[in-house]
């Protein structure tokens, strides 16, 4: 079954996605300075302890992943050299490599990469510039690793159905939930979905 995999931008949020079942949550806050990113990872990984099945995971900052003593951290494909990284510090933290390619989703399992983030899937309101994907690209690059592929970009209720026939182990969702007045509802419908399979 494909997991629901949700990002915050504060302690708040990511204590609302732990409360409401979300099993990966990932931290990102671009105009965070580095110590104060650090403070509110420790606290959020405080908080994880009363849920022993949610994974932390830091955006873009492996210093800040190993000073806060985060599960992981998520790379893109300029995030320093990924593939060092996974060599360095793959027995220590889960890795996930952003990738638009099959050639790149390969490169990333072979350097070690423990998870794969493919889009955007469909366009994005978080990142309108990014090019969009589609599903048949992502089915590719999910049947070409063995490693999980995180799916992003644009993922909806109404387009769940194809992500997940696709193959995507973790289905990233940003907008449709954070977006909403009552994010917690939309996480229950999703992890229905989710389960129904």
């Amino acid at each position: 079954m494909a997991e629901l995999y949700g990002f915050a931008s504060n302690l708040e949020e990511a204590q609302m996605l732990m409360a409401a079942g979300v099993s990966v949550i990932q931290y990102r806050n671009k105009g965070q300075d580095h110590d104060s990113l650090v403070s509110t990872v420790k606290k959020i990984m405080t908080h994880s302890h009363s849920y022993p099945h949610v994974q932390i995971i830091v955006n873009d900052s492996l210093e800040a992943a190993l000073e806060s003593a985060a599960h992981g951290v998520h790379l893109g494909q300029d995030d320093g050299d990924y593939k060092s990284i996974c060599k360095q510090y793959a027995q220590k933290l889960m890795i996930g490599v952003s990738v638009d390619t099959v050639q790149e989703a390969i490169e990333a399992e072979q350097a070690g990469a423990h998870s794969i983030g493919a889009g955007a899937v469909f366009g994005s309101l978080t990142k309108p510039e990014a090019p969009h994907m589609g599903v048949p690209l992502l089915k590719e690059i999910c049947r070409s690793v063995s490693v999980p592929v995180s799916a992003i970009g644009g993922i909806t209720l109404e387009n769940l159905d194809e992500v997940m026939q696709a193959g995507a182990s973790y289905i990233c969702v940003i907008s449709d939930i954070m977006g909403r007045d009552e994010p917690e509802l939309r996480i229950q419908e999703y992890l229905k979905k989710l389960e129904e399979g």
